[in-house]
């Protein structure tokens, strides 16, 4: 398995998306988890909610250095999930290790959905 499922600032047209040439983003997907707004990134974590993500995959050339190149670090942990949608693809997540009390939990669940009504809100 290789494919990870970003969320939030990870995903395409935003801060933390990945290089072209690093991968390709696929199709949209479901996972289980509640979604959070840090400020400066989205945190996901444990939880009953449904997180709107998109499907990556890494090229040839990148998957080698997979491991070396997105490895669980400081406040994430990469784990292996089974998605709700596409119902049981199991790829890789990276998880929030802090305490989300503190941020403000996004209800639907999709991030750009969240950030366009902030945006409107702002105008």
């Amino acid at each position: 398995m290789t494919a990870i499922a970003f969320y939030g600032t990870s995903l395409p047209g935003y801060h933390r998306a990945l290089p072209d040439d690093w991968g390709e983003y696929g199709p949209e997907c479901l996972i289980r988890g509640s979604l959070y707004d840090a400020g400066s990134f989205a945190a996901l974590a444990e939880g009953d909610d449904l997180t709107v993500g998109r499907i990556w995959t890494p090229r040839a050339n990148t998957r080698r250095a997979f491991g070396v190149l997105i490895p669980s670090h400081g406040d994430f942990e990469r784990r292996v999930v089974s998605l709700s949608d596409p119902r049981g693809l199991k790829v890789w997540v990276f998880f929030y290790r802090g305490d989300v009390s503190k941020f403000k939990r996004v209800a639907s669940g999709d991030w750009r959905a969240y950030v366009s009504m902030d945006r409107k809100r702002a105008a």
